[in-house]
């Protein structure tokens, strides 16, 4: 099935979607729109979707096609050589992926049907909310003089769920990872501390007492159509008993779930940024240092590949701890190696454009940003 899948997204990727660059090449921008789906990015969600290339990494057969770890993450790698479009164009972009994964292993049936059907339909986006221990980092784009509220820890400003009568109450800081300020965000799955223990809570967007911050710029750039990382505060923020995904105290086992497989999709298509930059780099017939360059760039993003392919396998087949080493091990070589062959290709090429128009300095920052999200 990979093989097959493989074949049908690189046929989209250059029928359609490297062509469609250049159109998006400002998207993004300090001067374009911030955070907002280009028009034409929809008509290739409706090309992949007619394609089959829609929903790829969910293992779950009852909602998407049941690849493995280790089937999909050619395909994860793919995406990435065009990581502005392509990762959306296949409904696969991060932290919808995430929120979806574990509403189809943890959700009820009420939540799949309220939250994961419009997920993988594409109807909307979701935004994954973590503790920021330390109030100060993460009070810094918000308003200081709000009160975090009475059931907050005031020494670590987490987030803190209480129960609340038939409910429960929200309350403390969290990090926002991506999608929040995108208009169809309409979810924010938020991992709070519950008592000694952590609970997952379904929060919609527009929840009273829920305050966002401001989303972060990189060198210029925002996350594009990933909506950007950002900071929250939550003041007595009430959700049913319904919301809370699991049980109270599940969010230790749901976190694995949710984190490792993202952080393996990240990689991977760190890994096909990557040899985008090496094909953009100089000829081989360029300086002596460039072909060094090119060398150590084969051979740095060959052994990440390696190194993420075991990771997969490990954890298709492995749920412990050989499967948790795994992904800190590609955490931490990955991300950098990306950024190393990006660097060494924009050096490369020096004044020199990229001959299709590709924004590698704006790739550079993208696994930059990467780099701190793991």
């Amino acid at each position: 099935m990979t093989r097959e899948l493989r074949w049908r997204l690189l046929v989209l990727m250059d029928q359609h979607l490297f062509p469609a660059e250049a159109e998006f090449a400002d998207h993004g921008t300090l001067g374009g729109e911030p955070w907002t789906r280009p028009g034409g990015l929809c008509k290739l969600r409706e090309l992949a979707r007619e394609r089959g290339l829609w929903n790829l990494f969910l293992p779950h057969p009852a909602f998407g096609p049941g690849l493995t770890n280790l089937q999909y993450a050619p395909l994860a790698e793919i995406s990435g050589r065009s990581p502005f479009i392509a990762p959306d164009a296949i409904n696969g972009a991060a932290p919808d992926t995430g929120v979806m994964n574990v509403l189809a292993e943890f959700g009820s049936r009420v939540q799949q049907e309220r939250w994961l059907r419009p997920l993988l339909d594409g109807d909307i986006r979701s935004a994954l909310c973590m503790p920021a221990p330390g109030a100060g980092g993460a009070d810094a784009p918000l308003d200081a003089g709000t009160d975090a509220g009475t059931d907050a820890d005031p020494d670590a400003g987490e987030l803190c769920l209480v129960q609340d009568g038939d409910g429960y109450q929200l309350n403390g800081h969290g990090a926002l990872f991506m999608a929040a300020d995108l208009p169809e965000c309409a979810l924010l799955l938020v991992m709070a501390r519950s008592g000694d223990q952590r609970s997952v809570v379904l929060v919609p967007v527009g929840t009273p007492g829920v305050e966002l911050g401001t989303g972060a710029w990189s060198s210029g750039y925002d996350d594009g159509v990933y909506g950007s990382r950002t900071t929250a505060r939550f003041t007595g923020v009430r959700v049913a008993g319904h919301s809370i995904v699991g049980g109270e105290g599940d969010g230790s086992v749901i976190s694995h779930s949710l984190l490792g497989p993202s952080r393996l999709h990240h990689c991977m298509r760190l890994i096909g940024m990557a040899e985008r930059g090496l094909e953009l780099m100089s000829e081989p017939t360029g300086s002596a240092e460039v072909r060094d360059w090119r060398r150590q760039a084969r051979l740095r993003i060959e052994q990440a590949r390696l190194l993420a392919l075991r990771t997969a396998w490990l954890m298709d087949t492995e749920s412990g701890p050989a499967a948790r080493a795994g992904i800190d091990d590609i955490k931490a070589v990955v991300p950098e190696m990306a950024e190393w062959v990006l660097d060494r290709a924009i050096r490369a090429r020096g004044d020199q454009p990229s001959p299709d128009g590709f924004p590698l300095v704006r790739l550079r920052e993208h696994a930059r940003s990467l780099r701190s999200a793991h």
